[in-house]
């Protein structure tokens, strides 16, 4: 096995983002088991919370040479998925990092580091997970069939590894919006300039924040498989693309959902640009191509479309697709 170049950091670190105090009051002390050896602890759960906010990871090359990348995750995600792909390739995260761009990786409201409000009379929705069978359909994987689950022909996701990603998945919670909103906006600012890309129902939340900021918050925006895009009243003049996978007509979810993204851009006066992987000869592209077999492809045919050639270092669209 070829061994990967080193990458030399000069800077890398994380800080939070946004969020709020919650107070808590008239809630009754209980004395419950917190561990092995204490075993009567007296709870108290009233008091002052700091909830809602996002977690933030940089990392700095020091021959960086692009402009910085924000890696947004979508639902039930968190920011591991652009790190490694399942079965141990390198991600997003690390190729970004190769060819000279700073990277911001953001785990969202409620999700990974971010931790989340364990407080039920806060947040007024209970948090859901995804099941591995609504998974393999919904990230369109293949479908399920009587007798378990079947790939979809000459798709690329490492399935022997599926089960695997799922340990990466996270909880969520339907009715957090705002708060995820208002936290990626500051942390947008704090960022300054940057090429954002956003997968899944993290590219409404992207959207709809950089529709609220003026011109210079991001330098493009790319939505990775949009789980559908609101209408907006005003939006910076930045390229905005977005990049679809392949067996979307098997999925009458996913049909409708590229549909809204359309409708929505069409009637906030936006041009969407549109990269459909199998036009470029990228097929087999599931909901995930961060981690597909081939995921360096998909990412350098998104920086060719939205990124200065001058900011790339290294070409990733002429990597060698992954077997």
């Amino acid at each position: 096995m070829t061994k990967s170049p080193a990458v030399v950091l000069a800077d890398f670190g994380s800080f939070h983002v946004g969020g709020r105090l919650a107070e808590i009051t008239g809630e009754d002390r209980t004395t419950i088991r917190l561990t092995e050896t204490i075993t009567e602890f007296v709870h108290d759960p009233n008091g002052c919370y700091a909830i809602e906010g996002a977690y933030v990871q940089y990392m700095i090359p020091e021959a960086a040479t692009g402009k910085p990348v924000l890696l947004i995750h979508g639902g039930g995600m968190n920011g591991s998925v652009w790190e490694t792909t399942p079965d141990g390739r390198k991600g997003w995260m690390r190729l970004l990092l190769e060819a000279g761009y700073p990277v911001y990786v953001v785990d969202m409201v409620e999700r990974g580091r971010a931790g989340f409000c364990a407080l039920e009379s806060v947040w007024a929705s209970r948090p859901i997970m995804r099941s591995i069978e609504d998974a393999w359909e919904t990230f369109r994987i293949g479908h399920r069939q009587p007798d378990g689950l079947a790939e979809h022909p000459g798709q690329r996701f490492p399935t022997d590894h599926f089960i695997k990603g799922a340990y990466a998945w996270s909880p969520r919670w339907p009715d957090t919006e705002s708060a995820a909103a208002a936290a990626l906006e500051k942390a947008i600012r704090r960022i300054g300039p940057c090429h954002i890309i956003a997968h899944s129902s993290g590219s409404a939340t992207a959207f709809q924040v950089l529709s609220g900021l003026a011109t210079g918050g991001a330098l493009s925006l790319c939505l990775v498989e949009p789980a559908g895009l609101p209408q907006v009243p005003d939006f910076p003049d930045v390229p905005l693309l977005a990049v679809w996978g392949d067996f979307i007509g098997s999925s009458l979810l996913w049909q409708a959902l590229r549909e809204t993204s359309r409708t929505a851009c069409a009637a906030s006066g936006l041009h969407l640009e549109e990269l459909l992987l199998s036009d470029i000869g990228l097929a087999g592209h599931s909901h995930l191509p961060m981690q597909d077999l081939g995921n360096e492809r998909v990412l350098g045919a998104i920086l060719t479309r939205l990124v200065r050639p001058s900011e790339t270092r290294l070409s990733l669209a002429r990597r060698q697709t992954a077997s």
